[in-house]
């Protein structure tokens, strides 16, 4: 896109926006023209509402101040880059703030975004890069911030590859973070295909305790590398979580979490206390390293559990990933969840290769 295109669409941006995609703007442009270009508009922005641009072309651009619908932003970092250099956003009003950091730094300096966000804001940060140095201490002051939704994508290569060294990465990300009105929280790999992040049990715990996760988290969804007893003693910090997502693609057999003591430990019994009593939805992407008795044992204790306390119908997805060779889940158990669902308590998927 020519300079002076992209200048056409800014100084008449209502123009631009209300003709391309109802409000969203998208600009891409070297740093040298990008400045010129933002400092042109004297007006307002009346009708932005989603922005996605480089960090770089922040630098001395104040007129997003004076966007009062904009509550998407998408942001790409690079390494130096910082919030400082965005200048007169609207804070407040931002509902969702997705940053793309590639630095590979850790703990990255994007999560000082979510220092910036108000109550009920939601924070999608997605770190990529080659990590060198991760300090044994958070070189950083903690951050305290009151999002109720976050998602981490993480592509974060060690040198050398090392678990080790991918586990205190993210324990480095828990250890600077302080959420306590977090009700979403999510893990995965950076575009659901790279290697699943290695888990860190122990500042994960300290992170649960310290952002009082007990009152609020109500959705977890989880693709990393931990085990099945990590993840029970993990539920049992969550008796509020109502939905539950669990994937185990690309992760190595020692760290398999979908297996019979996890369903186990989440089956409903009449003479105990229940792990996460409120289970509303519980979807799962496995490698069917589990028996499926075991799983309908537990489909049927929570649908009975919902059923007495009438909670409404319960919701499970089973997906059997595409690796999986040479096992089937039951035909008996697939047709008996099926004939359940059929009264109306359960509402029940199967994928066989997903």
């Amino acid at each position: 896109m020519s300079t002076r295109v992209i200048q056409m669409h800014v100084l008449h941006c209502s123009y631009f926006l209300a003709m391309h995609e109802g409000g969203r703007m998208f600009i891409s442009a070297p740093i040298a023209i990008a400045a010129n270009i933002w400092r042109a508009p004297g007006g307002n922005l009346p009708i932005l509402k989603s922005l996605d641009v480089g960090s770089d072309l922040w630098d001395g651009v104040d007129i997003f101040g004076r966007a009062p619908a904009l509550t998407t932003v998408a942001l790409i970092t690079r390494l130096g880059s910082g919030q400082g250099n965005i200048t007169n956003l609207r804070w407040p009003k931002i509902r969702t703030l997705v940053v793309t950091d590639s630095s590979g730094m850790v703990p990255s300096s994007s999560l000082s975004f979510a220092q910036s966000l108000g109550i009920g804001a939601a924070l999608r940060l997605r770190l990529a890069g080659h990590v060198h140095d991760i300090p044994a201490v958070s070189p950083r002051p903690r951050i305290c911030s009151d999002i109720q939704s976050l998602s981490l994508e993480l592509e974060l290569k060690a040198s050398p590859a090392s678990p080790s060294v991918q586990k205190l990465a993210l324990g480095q990300i828990f250890e600077s973070l302080t959420l306590p009105y977090l009700q979403r929280l999510g893990l995965v790999p950076k575009d659901g295909i790279q290697s699943p992040p290695v888990w860190h049990q122990e500042i994960f715990l300290d992170f649960a305790l310290r952002s009082s996760l007990h009152k609020y988290l109500t959705h977890l969804t989880l693709h990393a590398q931990i085990t099945d007893q990590e993840l029970l003693e993990c539920l049992s910090r969550l008796p509020l979580l109502e939905e539950l997502n669990i994937s185990e693609r690309n992760i190595p057999l020692p760290h398999i979490p979908i297996t019979d003591t996890l369903l186990q430990g989440l089956t409903w019994r009449p003479d105990d206390i229940p792990l996460i009593p409120r289970l509303r939805s519980l979807h799962l992407s496995s490698r069917l390293r589990f028996t499926d008795n075991t799983y309908w044992e537990l489909v049927v204790s929570r649908v009975t559990m919902r059923r007495n306390s009438a909670g409404g119908p319960f919701t499970t997805e089973l997906r059997c990933l595409r690796h999986v060779k040479k096992r089937k889940f039951s035909q008996k158990v697939r047709s008996s969840l099926s004939g359940l669902a059929s009264q109306g308590d359960l509402q029940f998927v199967y994928i066989s290769k997903g």
